[in-house]
């Protein structure tokens, strides 16, 4: 996820998993106002199979002024705004588990943790990805989830 550092919005994408057991890319471009409701909309792609590697990005592209989430390169999701113009700089990279349904929200167990791998940032300056500096490491919360800390730009989760 890529967010602002204010309350104006955000960009990202990444999976969901449903508590019929269903896990589907999840991808939503926000911005604080919506023209219409399809601006305000969380995208989903196929469904995932269990144990599959994917690559998820949410990255500003000049040529369009806006915000493009993919999934392994495909684009599902495209902001209507220019993030430039409505976020509040400098823009806050995030990788996070959302843990309302603590059971389903993070993928992993004790046994069998989930390893994300190659976690970047945009470069402000020419728009290229960078692997994650040690210093953007922010605020962690185990509550819910665990941590193992293989890296900067590697890390395996899972839930308590």
């Amino acid at each position: 996820m890529i967010a602002s550092n204010g309350p104006e919005g955000w960009a990202q994408s990444g999976f969901t998993s449903f508590y019929h057991g269903t896990t589907l890319y999840f991808l939503r471009p926000y911005g604080q106002i919506c023209r219409v409701d399809s601006d305000c909309r969380s995208d989903f792609g196929s469904s995932l199979v269990l144990g599959s590697r994917h690559t998820y990005t949410s990255l500003w592209y000049p040529g369009c002024t806006c915000m493009i989430s993919r999934v392994d390169g495909i684009e599902y999701s495209r902001s209507w705004f220019n993030v430039f113009a409505q976020w509040t700089r400098p823009f806050e990279p995030e990788f996070m588990g959302e843990t309302g349904f603590q059971g389903s929200d993070v993928p992993g167990s004790p046994s069998l943790h989930t390893n994300y791998t190659g976690l970047g940032a945009e470069n402000y300056s020419n728009d290229t990805v960078v692997a994650m500096p040690c210093t953007m490491r922010g605020q962690i919360s185990f509550s819910n989830w665990h941590l193992l800390g293989l890296g900067c730009s590697n890390f395996d989760l899972w839930a308590s």
